[in-house]
């Protein structure tokens, strides 16, 4: 795919300067590949899944409160580990 954007008013940012009512072209690859698309969509849906379920529960644990602080510090770790696995997805 092939296509142009003209900049109006121009842009500058550290050595690179575009110049106003300069045409910028592009070129780039376009995937056409439908059921490539819908795997990748079903494994972006699986991972939205499984982060709204790490949402979900790292809520209600934080809401409910515990009487035992040595349960509290125990799960520590856990959620430790949630937090880098959220952090990686």
């Amino acid at each position: 795919m092939r296509f142009w954007v003209d900049c109006q008013s121009g842009a500058k940012r550290n050595d690179v300067e575009i110049f106003p009512n300069t045409r910028l072209f592009f070129t780039t690859g376009v995937l056409d590949n439908p059921s490539g698309v819908e795997e990748q969509d079903k494994e972006y849906q699986q991972l939205l899944s499984k982060i709204q379920n790490m949402v979900d529960t790292t809520r209600e644990k934080r809401g409910g409160k515990s009487d035992n602080i040595l349960n509290e510090l125990l799960s520590f770790p856990k959620q430790v580990q949630d937090a880098e696995e959220f952090d990686r997805l």
